[in-house]
């Protein structure tokens, strides 16, 4: 059923938050796409959500049917080497494989996020490579493994620094627009849960002018300029604001955004 509600909203960005917060409350984890197995919508894979391959930005209609086309002919990928060789690379381009990596896509491949970034460009000529020996008759990369004495050896990923877990979850939101393995604010968990008064998904629920105080984080920062009234012509700003549980804005008016606008930045706790 959240799988369902899940793709039904998936438009909606403050929708897929609230509800995913709400799956998490029932114990049930949001997990990103596997390329092996998940289709365009949102799936569920034992006991976790799975965003679909469509959730991921850049990632578009022709880029999942290549990619179920190419599953459907070829089985399971074995590592990041066997899908670019495999895909229709006219589908899928650099973009979009580096978006499926940074949302964690290929994790289950074995090879961490920052050594098949390093390596996405090498992989798309190989497969193009790969394309053309089939074109002309040649055996494919993967296909020349079948024991003979001359085997080629198979392509290896560099040994990388791994993205440290902000680089993890900066992709993610990249990717998917929003942060699946874990979020900034976790750590600050019990702080925030005794500063605070209220929640983003709980603003709704409460009357106008209701004072509150949240411990949030900042998503994005608009600055306005004000075009009327006393502070016609000083600066104001609208935030998007999101805690673990959904998102909302908020309105900085010239006066406090005098006094708080250094401090106003995306990321900002």
């Amino acid at each position: 059923f959240m799988a369902a509600l899940l793709t039904f909203e998936s438009g909606d960005t403050d929708k897929v938050v609230q509800y995913l917060g709400e799956a998490k409350r029932m114990g049930i984890p949001a997990g990103p796409p596997d390329i092996n197995t998940c289709g365009a919508d949102f799936t569920v894979d034992g006991n976790t959500l799975r965003f679909g391959l469509a959730a991921v930005k850049g990632v578009g209609h022709k880029a999942v049917e290549a990619v179920m086309a190419s599953r459907e002919r070829v089985g399971q990928f074995q590592d990041l080497y066997h899908f670019c060789e495999n895909v229709d690379l006219r589908a899928v381009n650099r973009a979009t494989l580096e978006a499926l990596i940074k949302c964690g896509a290929f994790d289950a491949l074995g090879a961490h996020r920052a050594a098949m970034l390093a390596v996405a460009e090498r992989a798309i000529e190989l497969g193009n490579a790969a394309a053309e020996d089939r074109r002309t008759g040649q055996l494919s990369f993967f296909g020349a493994f079948g024991g003979s004495g001359d085997e080629k050896q198979a392509p290896r990923f560099p040994d990388v620094e791994p993205l440290s877990e902000a680089q993890l979850l900066q992709a993610e939101k990249e990717a998917l627009g929003f942060y699946v393995s874990s979020h900034p604010l976790v750590k600050y968990g019990r702080e925030l849960q005794s500063l605070g008064s209220a929640t983003c998904a709980g603003l709704a629920d409460l009357a106008e002018r209701t004072p509150v105080t949240l411990g949030c984080m900042i998503s994005s920062v608009r600055p306005r300029v004000t075009k009327s009234g006393r502070s016609a012509g000083r600066k104001m700003a609208i935030l998007t604001i999101e805690d673990l549980t959904a998102s909302a804005e908020c309105v900085v008016f010239a006066e406090a955004y005098e006094r708080l606008g250094e401090l106003l930045a995306a990321e900002a706790i």
